[in-house]
């Protein structure tokens, strides 16, 4: 694979000097091979053959390494000299590297070769960028890198891994002439693809010379058929090295995989003859059965590579199987394993290229690097769903009479009086969201109806009071949610009776199939976590709906984790259809820590995690060793004392790493039974806390569910398991253990350490969370949010290895990378918002702001209509009613009467059609559909603006201008205080922003004279002076320190081993508090 680390920014003597880790032995070690010059950027300076230090240490220094001048007419900033760019083969292949005589030996050289030029002559037409133009928003093609690549046979441990470095230097020649850095977010981006390149062509090479065969690909990479996992095991020394350094220091992690290869890092063996090498290599080959003749029998005539399987019916399904969008690269990685043998590069391409022109496929975007594409399929499904949602509007779908509705309200305290006498202002805020939410939802008749609401908000406790105001009514209520988990959740909170999406949709089908409607006639669905829901599924369940003319209701937070399948379809919806937004949280027991969340939503990754970290919510280490200590010790602490406490981490490597490791803190502390029963590669003993993956209804088994094992029996290997959430009790056999689902993961897994999806939807006492490289806005706030007392996280600022066999450490992560990830906003789009979205960012502030006062006069002009419209109708029912208080005087008047009442009713008529006549001629300037549109781009074009104002907003928390201070005082200290600063700040920037206000010394600009602006501008600078004097009563007020209810953990305690950890008391039982 392909694996990249920055070169240090002032450490260029580290990698050139001669010390043990630097360029003269790593890069240039005993026993290897020459360096050689790559890269059209390198030809094009006439560089070719061998690479000698000089040169090297003049493409580090930015210079040509020909003349030794500067590639630069002027200095440029730079965060580093480079990059080192790893093309590492699998093992299989350096074992048959290894083991092959000398004619497989070159072969094999010569396709790795090939394969890395193959792969950076990729990233050199797609992923090198220079940027130009006002703030870099220009991007030039700057296929020129130049690079030094230099081959490795064998790991640090001395174990056979063929690799190469390719060390890349940061500048590259634009098509424009100039030399200029290198936009490396292009680099970054393409490097995965760049991976799976390398990788098929290696195979296609191996295939055409060797007729090597291969097993499945995945994740981009294939074994060698032949070539078994354990003997890879037993030549990956390094990563045994690094798994001691972990034992001993008691840590297992994955980014403990960080400090544990800087602790086992040495200089690779030169000082063994390649005849000792190769002998130890025999040696330990000869334990597994791997011989040079076992290689030989895997060695064949050549032959062809068959074709690519380019099937666009069933490469559309799978390159939107994840997302509702896609680029060229995703189409790469997909074609990369549907060709197991190996295919040459220009092929992948040229393939991927036919599919993204064929009728199937629309382009809706653009990214530096190339276009965003979605499949005519996600495309129509997503517009017919937001089409039908807005002519399903006032469809007197689950209409509640009025009356019904507050008396229900009244009786779960959720009405005005109850709203009035709550003495907390938080919780009369929920308790009024709440409130609203339910009767827009019974008092609004919408097909479809949309709620967004953030965690902790009250959405369940609100549609209970829907729900009995529904079945009041007589309607049939259900419910569907992604997981077994959360619809067992929302069932016990609502009484909604409910079921897993794909059990909702096995349901409906079977019905539908049977002529049968799905649902009972105008019953509602509930829909919960509703941004989780894959686009086809929810497509789905509102056709079947529509058919039983009932009501869908969609309840989610686009701010959390998104849906697995393609998504964002929920979101656009709420856009451009949302009936209520619920803001307001009261999940968390601190006030503070409900302002951080809320400073994590809004993209203030810098202000809440120091408001976090004074705290005691943010443990920042100096490496992954120091870290999972300190993440470990905590939990432990708080889990051992009874609390419900779970540790969170964003990946299942990870997760089980951290499980692995909890586990062996209940067996020091005796905590486990002796017995153990094995499923997959894990052990299970009685006291064991365990998530199940794979339902069982019979047996009352969900997924995700969390049990507790009380009982084992290894004769029969079953394990007796006790449910935490409701104590009933189950028995799973060898049956069960045994299986795995359908992406091969085990069916019982340890439960102390869980992902962020599987906790979404559920609510813990105490969540510790590990920050990995990676973590972004919505897993963050996922992640901190599930905690009512106690939340946690925990990171790693430092360096970081690339790779775990094959290089040196390059990477290191500081404060501000950590705060600028948890800021990145990762949340998915519409495919039909994506185009919308890719549109708008091609334009000017200027141009933006005008089409928001455009989008202005619309309202104003949708609000002229509705008037209009309201009128005429009243209009008409009055003429109606008119009509029949003459047709009943008609039939009650004698005889005599008759001649003038009729007279009377011809003319109520011809009221009654004037008026019917005006309310059909009646045409609305903007239709429902374009209405929901234009709400949709307002929405759009805030999130653009406020992009492009964060760069703004980091230059005045830094360097605040003249009109800044003046406004909001200097930057505080006092890091609530300086939230609620930045936040006011952000509030100046966007209307200045919107006003094109480029005063120097007043925030707001002078005084508008249009009245509706006066009034705008007088409440904002009202606002900002209220503000500022709360900010100063905060920066002069004595620090206050936020009481925990998780207990306090020293320091020292944090770097203890694990091992120590098992010496410290214990209460006699262990309590699980019940979920929230």
């Amino acid at each position: 694979m392909l694996s990249i680390g920055k070169l240090a920014a002032g450490q260029e003597a580290y990698y050139l000097g001669k010390v043990a880790e630097g360029i003269e032995d790593y890069y240039v070690g005993g026993g290897e091979a020459e360096g050689r010059w790559t890269g059209s950027g390198a030809a094009a300076l006439g560089l070719d053959g061998s690479v000698t230090s000089e040169q090297l240490q003049a493409m580090l220094a930015a210079k040509n390494p020909v003349t030794s001048q500067p590639l630069q007419d002027r200095e440029q900033t730079m965060s580093g000299p480079g990059f080192d760019l790893t093309f590492s083969a699998p093992k299989s292949v350096s074992l048959l590297w290894a083991f092959g005589n000398e004619q497989v030996r070159s072969q094999v050289v010569a396709a790795h070769e090939a394969a890395v030029d193959q792969a950076l002559g990729h990233l050199e037409r797609h992923a090198t960028l220079a940027r130009r133009g006002a703030g870099g928003g220009t991007f030039l093609q700057a296929p020129n890198l130049i690079g030094a690549a230099y081959r490795h046979r064998t790991s640090r441990a001395g174990d056979p891994q063929l690799h190469t470095h390719v060390l890349v230097s940061k500048l590259v020649k634009a098509t424009d002439g100039r030399w200029t850095c290198l936009y490396s977010p292009s680099l970054y981006a393409n490097a995965k693809t760049a991976g799976f390149l390398y990788q098929a062509e290696l195979r296609d090479q191996l295939t055409r010379t060797l007729g090597i065969r291969w097993g499945e690909a995945q994740r981009g990479t294939a074994s060698i058929e032949g070539i078994e996992e354990p003997v890879e095991a037993i030549f990956s020394r390094r990563r045994s090295e690094i798994e001691a350094a972990q034992a001993a220091s008691g840590t297992g992690t994955r980014a403990s995989w960080q400090s544990s290869t800087l602790e086992t890092r040495k200089a690779k063996n030169s000082d063994l003859e390649a005849g000792e090498l190769e002998a130890d290599w025999i040696e330990r080959a000869a334990t597994v059965g791997l011989t040079p003749e076992t290689i030989r029998l895997l060695v064949a005539p050549g032959r062809d590579t068959p074709p690519i399987p380019g099937d666009p019916t069933v490469l559309a399904r799978t390159v939107t199987e994840q997302a509702s969008h896609f680029e060229r690269r995703d189409v790469i990685q997909a074609l990369c394993e549907l060709a197991p043998e190996g295919a040459p590069v220009t092929e992948i391409e040229q393939t991927a290229d036919r599919f993204l022109s064929t009728e199937m496929v629309v382009q809706i975007g653009d990214v530096p690097w190339g276009s965003v594409h979605t499949t005519r399929e996600i495309l129509e499904l997503e517009r017919g769903f937001l089409d039908a949602t807005g002519e399903g509007q006032d469809a007197g779908r689950g209409l509640v009479t009025p009356c019904r509705t507050e008396a229900i309200l009244a009786a779960r305290g959720l009405d005005q009086h109850a709203e009035n006498e709550q003495a907390d202002p938080q919780l009369r805020s929920v308790i009024a969201q709440q409130r609203r939410m339910v009767q827009a939802v019974t008092g609004g008749g919408d097909a479809v109806a949309a709620i967004a609401g953030v965690a902790g908000a009250g959405k369940t406790h609100a549609l209970a009071a829907a729900h009995e105001a529904w079945q009041a009514e007589g309607y049939r209520v259900m419910g569907a949610c992604a997981s077994w988990q959360a619809a067992d959740v929302l069932a016990a909170s609502t009484g909604i009776p409910t079921k897993s999406i794909a059990s909702r949709l096995a349901e409906f089908n079977n019905a539908t199939s049977r002529g049968h409607l799905a649902l009972p006639r105008g019953a509602v669905l509930v829909v919960d976590e509703a941004a989780t829901v894959d686009t086809r599924d929810l497509v789905r369940l509102h056709e079947h709906v529509e058919q039983a003319e009932g009501k869908l209701v969609l309840i989610g937070d686009y701010d959390q984790l998104q849906a697995i399948g393609a998504g964002g379809l929920f979101r656009a919806t709420y856009e451009r259809h949302g009936i209520a937004t619920m803001p307001h949280s009261y999940r968390q027991q601190q006030q503070v820590d409900r302002h951080i969340l809320d400073l994590i939503s809004a993209g203030h990754g810098t202000e809440a995690l120091d408001l976090l970290r004074t705290t005691n919510g943010v443990v920042v280490a100096n490496n992954g060793t120091e870290r999972d200590q300190a993440l470990v010790t905590d939990w432990w602490q708080s889990f051992s004392t009874g609390n419900d406490a779970v540790m969170l981490a964003q990946t299942n490597t990870a997760v089980g790493e951290l499980n692995t490791l909890a586990r062996a803190l209940m067996a020091d502390h005796d905590r486990l039974g002796t017995e153990t029963i094995q499923a997959g590669d894990a052990n299970f003993a009685a006291g064991d806390l365990v998530v199940t993956r794979i339902n069982d209804h019979r047996a009352g088994i969900r997924n995700l569910q969390r049990w507790q094992v009380f009982e084992t029996n290894a004769e029969s290997r079953e394990l007796r398991l006790r449910s935490i959430d409701d104590t009933h009790e189950v028995t799973v056999g060898a049956r069960y253990l045994d299986a795995t689902t359908r992406h091969d993961r085990p069916s019982l897994q340890h439960g102390y350490a869980v992902t962020g999806h599987t906790a979404q939807g559920t609510t813990r006492a105490a969540v510790f969370a590990q920050a990995e490289a990676g973590i972004y806005r919505q897993w963050a706030t996922t992640a901190l949010s599930r905690a009512r007392e106690v939340m946690r996280l925990y990171a790693v600022v430092g360096e970081e290895p690339i790779d775990l066999e094959t290089g040196p450490t390059h990477n290191r992560t500081d404060w501000e990378d950590l705060t600028a990830s948890v800021s990145r906003d990762a949340a998915e789009t519409s495919a039909v918002d994506e185009g919308l979205r890719a549109e708008l960012s091609r334009l000017g502030d200027t141009s933006l702001t005008h089409r928001l006062r455009s989008l202005d006069h619309a309202d104003e002009q949708a609000a002229a209509d509705e008037a209009t419209r309201d009128r005429l109708t009243r209009r008409l029912a009055d003429a109606k009613g008119e009509l029949r208080d003459i047709e009943i005087e008609t039939e009650q008047a004698p005889a005599a009467l008759q001649p003038q009442l009729t007279q009377r009713q011809a003319t109520a008529l011809d009221r009654v059609a004037r008026a019917q006549a005006d309310l059909d001629e009646f045409r609305e300037i903007n239709s429902p559909t374009s209405r929901a549109n234009q709400k949709a781009e307002r929405t759009l074009i805030e999130r653009e603006l406020q992009t492009r104002r964060q760069t703004q907003v980091t230059a005045d928390r830094t360097k605040p201008p003249e009109y800044i201070t003046a406004t909001l005082g200097t930057p505080p200290t006092d890091p609530l205080a300086r939230a609620m600063w930045i936040e006011s700040v952000d509030q100046v920037e966007r209307y200045r922003q919107l006003r094109s206000i480029n005063s120097k010394t007043a925030a707001l600009g002078h005084e508008p004279s249009d009245p509706k602006q006066k009034a705008e501008w007088r409440k904002l600078t009202g606002k900002l002076a209220d503000r500022e004097n709360e900010i100063t009563q905060l920066e002069n007020a004595a620090p206050t320190t936020r009481e925990r209810n998780l207990t306090k953990t020293a320091a020292t305690q944090r770097t203890q081993s694990l091992r120590d950890w098992a010496d410290q008391p214990e209460p006699d039982t262990l309590t699980i508090s019940q979920p929230g």
